[in-house]
Order: C-alpha cells, then sequence, then structure tokens
C-alpha cells in the first residue's frame, strides 16, 4: 500500500509509515463518509443531474404504482361486464407489482438491474397479454381495427425482443453495443405507443362510446401501461449515455477489455474506473491501470479538461487494491474539492472510498471514483 501523505510504497498492515512517520490509520481530508447508496441520501448530499433525472424517474414510477393501484379498484366493482373483466383486471395487477419492483430498483440505484428488468423481464412478457385483451376489446367492436393492433404488436414484440438480447450482450460480453440498444429502446416504444392508441383513434371515427362497453377502466390501465414504457426507454437512453451512473460493480467481472491508464472506454463497466458526471468529457468511464493524471496540457496528462480552473497536471488519482480505495494526489493552484465543499490538502494522496465525487478545480468539472 502507499501512504496517503509522502505517497511511499510500504508494506502492508504497517500503522506508521517509516519514511514520514504518518499514523496509516487516519484518513484525513476527505470530509467524507460511507452512506446507503439511495435516492433519497443522493438528494441530502449530491443532488447532481443524474440524481434529478433518477428522481423524476422514480417518481414517475410511483404515479404509475398508484394509477394501476385505483385501476384495479374501480375494476373489482364490476360485476356484470364481458367475460374477459377478469383477464384484463389479473393484467393490471401483474403491472401493479412490476411497477411497485421498478420504483424499489430505482430508489436503491440498481441501474443495470433496472434496465434488464423493465426491458427483458416487463415489456417483452406483458406486451403479450395486453395485446390478447386489447385485440379482443376492439375485435368485439370492429374487426377490422384489430389489424393494425396485430401489425404494431408483432413489430414492437420484435423490436423489444432484440433489444433485451443486446442488453444482455453489452452487459455480460465484452462487445458494447448500446448505441444499439437506444435505437430499440426508443423504436420499441414508439410501436408500443402506435399499438395502444391507434385503435382508440379509429374508434373514434365509428361514432361507438367505449364507455358503453364499460372500457373506461382499460383506457386508463392502457394509459398507465405506456407511462411505464415510456419511463424505461428514458431510463435505458439515459443509461446508455451514462447520465444515469452505469457503474454497475457486480457486472464488472464479464468485462474482460483492458487498457491504458487514461484511455476512455465510455462503454465498460470495469473496475477500478472514474466516470466524468458534469463537464467536458460528461458521461465517458476512464479506467485506471496504474496512476492516470487529470489536466488540461495535451502531452502532460492522460485527462484532458479544457478549463481555465484546470492546471497543467491537476491531480492524480490509483487505486489501492488492499483498501479498496482511490488515493488522490492534488497537485494544482486551484485545487480539488469534496461534494461538501471542504478543499483537499494539495501534494499528498488522500484516500477517498468509492462514490466519492471529486471537484477538479471548479464545480463545473465532476468526477465520480467508481
Amino acid at each position: 500500500m502507499f501512504c496517503n501523505k509522502c505517497g511511499s510504497q510500504i508494506p502492508d498492515g504497517m500503522v506508521f509509515c517509516p519514511n514520514c512517520g504518518n499514523n496509516m490509520g487516519a484518513n484525513p481530508g476527505t470530509g467524507t463518509r460511507k452512506v446507503p447508496d439511495n435516492i433519497f441520501t443522493r438528494i441530502t448530499t449530491d443532488f447532481n443531474t443524474s440524481i434529478k433525472a433518477e428522481l423524476a424517474l422514480w417518481i414517475a414510477s410511483c404515479v404509475s404504482v398508484v394509477l394501476f393501484l385505483i385501476t384495479i379498484i374501480m375494476m373489482s366493482g364490476i360485476d356484470r361486464w364481458f367475460y374477459k373483466a377478469g383477464s384484463i383486471r389479473n393484467v393490471w395487477i401483474f403491472m401493479f407489482i412490476f411497477g411497485i419492483g421498478s420504483a424499489v430498483l430505482a430508489a436503491f440505484r440498481l441501474r443495470g438491474i433496472h434496465v434488464m428488468y423493465s426491458n427483458a423481464l416487463f415489456i417483452v412478457i406483458m406486451l403479450v397479454p395486453y395485446y390478447l385483451n386489447e385485440k379482443y376489446l376492439f375485435g368485439y367492436i370492429d374487426d377490422d381495427l384489430a389489424v393494425p393492433v396485430n401489425i404494431f404488436f408483432i413489430l414492437a414484440l420484435l423490436a423489444s425482443l432484440a433489444e433485451a438480447v443486446c442488453i444482455v450482450i453489452d452487459i455480460f460480453t465484452s462487445v458494447k453495443i448500446k448505441f444499439v440498444v437506444m435505437v430499440l429502446s426508443m423504436v420499441s416504444g414508439g410501436l408500443i405507443f402506435c399499438m395502444i392508441f391507434f385503435p382508440y383513434l379509429l374508434l373514434g371515427g365509428t361514432g361507438v362510446s367505449v364507455s358503453d362497453f364499460g372500457k373506461i377502466h382499460f383506457i386508463m390501465g392502457s394509459f398507465t401501461y405506456f407511462l411505464i414504457c415510456a419511463v424505461t426507454c428514458v431510463y435505458t437512453v439515459l443509461y446508455c449515455k451514462g447520465i444515469i451512473n452505469n457503474n454497475e460493480r457486480m457486472f464488472a467481472r464479464f468485462n474482460t477489455a483492458h487498457m491504458h491508464p487514461g484511455t476512455v472506454n465510455t462503454n465498460a463497466q470495469s473496475l477500478p474506473a472514474i466516470q466524468c458526471i458534469k463537464g467536458s468529457c460528461q458521461g465517458q468511464v476512464f479506467n485506471i491501470h496504474g496512476e492516470i493524471i487529470i489536466g488540461s496540457q495535451q502531452g502532460r496528462a492522460h485527462i484532458i479538461l479544457n478549463d481555465t480552473y484546470v492546471s497543467r497536471q491537476h491531480c492524480t488519482i490509483r487505486f489501492n487494491q488492499v483498501s479498496g480505495c482511490y488515493e488522490v494526489r492534488d497537485l494544482s493552484s486551484n485545487g480539488i474539492f469534496f461534494a461538501n465543499g471542504t478543499r483537499m490538502q494539495r501534494n499528498i494522496y488522500i484516500s477517498c472510498p468509492r462514490e466519492t465525487i471529486l471537484y477538479i478545480g471548479s464545480a463545473n468539472q465532476q468526477f465520480m471514483l467508481l
């Protein structure tokens, strides 16, 4: 391990550095402590762009849960509807349960699991029972209305299946196809929108009131179903673009890529690494092998930041395999700051835990230690 004061390499287990006498049990200057990683703690400690996006999508998930619950309660009073009422109610119940799971995953920021859960386990599975009920309802009124539903359903199912496969490939292999995932997510979302609401447009021209068939509950459930699909689509796109942090350490073992210090690896989830969450290279992930240098001058730094507050060699970052923490050394004149405003001590290695946010020179350049 390394001394966090003078940077000397010392044997593991030493209490004091033999070179400068520094107490290795101390962890000065970090101003941080390990707290549970969820939306609520992040709101109070680090309310950045990523957390704002996650909070908005979490609220949307909670709204969908409430709407599904209202729909289920409303349908429970229907005794003499048509024989499909029980089947439709079951669809809303399963979607209500899914919505709870989605909200929990979003609240605890299990981002990679959330993406797989939403796309692979929900959209693909729940698309079929929804289609069967919708086809019946509109076929019951006019058989011609079922034709576009069939087309949109087939295309949406194929796009959703392809997206689920691409997500699994991207996460569990070294093949990174996040752009393909984003395109397929938007395509499937658009097709699902057409499948849900196109029949209502046709129905409006027939002069038939959907309320005559007691289908106001189905309309409400359809809107809520699309809300979940829209939230999933937006979440997937933000996740793939790195706006919602994609540092899922549980998937790191599946990444076999080996990169040099400072190599940009936007899609990779290997560790140790740092991610720019705001600034010149927002969303990009940089793997760390050895020591990485952040600065403003080409040739003197691995990560180049075009910012007047960033020095030519602003800081160095390395990862201590023994302690499991990062070690950061400030070489600059404008300093490095933690999220609570504390300035890091200069010219010594400061031990920082994972998930620490560093302000490089100013709040305009922010990095997270993954």
